[in-house]
């Protein structure tokens, strides 16, 4: 992500959190005070991803997405966190087994519908 996205990005967080008016942030964007409420709404929505360039051709919109990333590989490559917290966030990213919490997910779906059905009887049988 560029320098000017980044400030772009802070800016939308500080109005987004209502810290710098939206009239003040038209200013900074050079934009009209409507087009900033637009903006910052699409931001709480989509995130970071609003700011994606888009081109106007008539009725057609294009946009161009960025390439498609994790919330973990997007936290690694921000300035967010520290080389050690990124070395034990990816200590945790490693050893995760996407086929031990899946077996593990479904041991605790089956607690939970185990433990439902038992309150279900219990209930018709009052």
């Amino acid at each position: 992500m560029s320098s000017t996205k980044l400030s772009r990005v802070k800016i939308l967080e500080k109005l987004s959190r209502r810290e710098i008016k939206q009239k003040v942030g038209a200013r900074v964007f050079g934009l009209s005070v409507r087009q900033v409420k637009r903006l910052v709404k699409r931001y709480r929505i989509e995130g970071v991803e609003c700011l994606v360039h888009k081109t106007r051709n008539g009725a057609r919109v294009t946009r161009k997405h960025d390439q498609a990333r994790t919330p973990y590989q997007r936290l690694v490559k921000s300035d967010i966190l520290s080389k050690d917290q990124k070395q034990s966030l990816n200590q945790i990213y490693e050893d995760l087994n996407p086929m031990i919490l899946l077996k593990q997910i479904r041991e605790l779906q089956a607690k939970l519908l185990a433990t439902n059905r038992y309150k279900l009887a219990e209930a018709t049988n009052t």
